[in-house]
């Protein structure tokens, strides 16, 4: 992930004093406006939480009436620089971006915000909402601060040394960056409403718990305990300073121990009392990381069953459930770098979230420079997709604002999802593909043409269509705005 040098952090300082000074006069009023309405935006919080619910998701899919929304989809962009996306999404978080918590906190109680104030302007300006996530200690408050175990810099997935390894200490750190954090929110008129805990704390690079060190032992819950505390102390915080505030769990990471991981987490927080996350976050790679072994979209539905088990388990089912990152992933590590298996996976794994009940889905990352989830095709362009961002665009098409009539399910060879529109009235469509290679489908009487990923249509003859591993759109009539709600 990008890391900005910190020299650059120091050396803009003052300067970031400055626009931060022309922020606060800027957003001034706005933040005052949003004091008197906060109540208002509270009660619709609750009703959006209920509406994602987990549960909520589930029965309307079981019914056939669940409605894909808009703001299922999300996005990570990797470099504040690069031109804003014309691909459709209505979410972003903030990982990897240069306002990680080292990034912040340049020195003991002193915060660079430059790089926030760039992104949330650009959020703002875009009408997209936004997740901040808390990670990356800084190396002058870390417990081990040469530790160069850790991905952003030395000693950033250690502890703060004024936190106890049981999660007693004064924690003041951690909470002192959180206040200015929110104060700086709150000045620029709340642009972050969704607030995460901890970024992928189940691996090594991102959180080492100090009993895991030579020397400790993890027993009972100390392998939770200081997480539990942070995240603790910075609802308290992010509560107190905005009520309509969401605060998420810790994001686990994928098929080799997310589940795993979020039941232990759930079962020490269900110890402790509480308090629980208005939304559990995971992270939804499917990868092994040996080269040669590509992910399988397919085996999100695995994934997303145990986490729904951690959930009911702790009585935790009504909350929504988002995958805050997710793609191909790191394609150094596995060899998938083949652009006709990306875009095929990225279909496929898309349409399985929203079968499978996941209320929101952030892919990862739209112009990632060495290749993870990357959909830009890159400056000087002729285009501004590249084949999996075409693919991107596609499904965008094909499943917003669509009803799943019936979700994604195997059919021998086949995988199926069935979706209906209002407009035209008696609107019909499926997507289908086969996981195992090339092969023909036999349409169902009625359906009329069917779309590939590129926006190609194709008359339905014979009542058969060639399909394989990229999905198709199959239609019994044109959409008003064409074929395959192509905009």
């Amino acid at each position: 992930m990008p890391v900005r040098d910190f020299n650059t952090a120091i050396a803009g300082r003052s300067a970031a004093a400055i626009r931060h000074a022309t922020a606060v006069r800027r957003f001034g009023a706005l933040a005052l406006l949003l004091t008197l309405i906060l109540p208002w935006v509270a009660s619709a919080q609750d009703n959006f939480l209920a509406r994602e619910g987990s549960t909520t998701i589930d029965r309307q899919i079981q019914m056939g009436q669940y409605v894909i929304p808009s703001s299922f989809f999300g996005m990570h962009i990797n470099n504040v620089h690069t031109p804003w996306p014309t691909a459709y999404f209505a979410n972003e978080r903030l990982e990897g971006s240069d306002v990680n918590w080292w990034n912040i906190e340049v020195a003991p109680g002193e915060y660079d915000y430059y790089w926030l104030d760039q992104w949330l302007q650009h959020a703002q300006s875009h009408n997209v909402t936004v997740i901040y996530t808390f990670v990356g200690v800084p190396e002058f408050y870390s417990s081990i601060p040469d530790d160069d175990r850790c991905t952003f810099q030395l000693g950033a997935c250690d502890p703060p040394k004024d936190l106890n390894e049981d999660g007693s200490g004064r924690n003041e750190a951690f909470q002192n960056f959180v206040r200015s954090l929110v104060r700086h929110n709150a000045e620029l008129g709340y642009p972050i409403r969704y607030w995460e805990m901890w970024n992928e704390p189940d691996i090594v690079r991102q959180w080492i718990p100090t009993c895991e060190n030579p020397g400790h032992k993890c027993t009972g819950n100390l392998k939770y305990a200081q997480l539990l505390r942070m995240a603790a102390d910075g609802r308290a915080i992010i509560r107190n300073a905005d009520p309509t505030a969401v605060v998420l769990s810790p994001a686990p990471v994928g098929l080799r121990g997310a589940a795993g991981w979020m039941g232990d987490y759930l079962a020490a927080l269900t110890k402790e009392g509480g308090p629980y996350p208005d939304v559990v976050a995971f992270h939804g790679y499917l990868n092994k990381w040996v080269m040669g072994s590509f992910p399988v979209p397919e085996n999100e539905v695995q994934l997303v069953k145990e986490m729904k088990a951690d959930l009911k388990k702790y009585g935790l089912q009504s909350k929504p459930l988002w995958i805050t990152e997710g793609s191909w992933g790191n394609t150094i590590l596995d060899g998938f770098t083949d652009p006709v298996l990306q875009t095929a996976f990225l279909a496929r794994y898309i349409v399985l979230q929203q079968s499978l009940g996941i209320a929101r889905g952030y892919w990862y990352q739209w112009d990632q420079p060495q290749g993870d989830g990357r959909l830009w095709q890159g400056p000087g362009a002729t285009g501004n997709w590249n084949l999996s961002g075409y693919a991107y665009n596609s499904i965008v098409n094909w499943t917003m604002a669509a009803t799943l009539t019936s979700a994604c399910s195997n059919r021998g060879s086949f995988w199926v999802c069935k979706y209906a529109r209002s407009t035209p009235s008696g609107y019909q469509a499926e997507i289908v593909w086969n996981p195992k290679g090339n092969s023909t489908y036999g349409v169902p009487q009625g359906f009329k043409q069917y779309c590939d990923l590129k926006g190609n249509v194709t008359r339905v003859q014979h009542n058969k269509a060639a399909i394989g591993i990229w999905p198709i759109l199959l239609e019994n009539k044109n959409l008003a705005k064409g074929p395959c709600q192509q905009f």
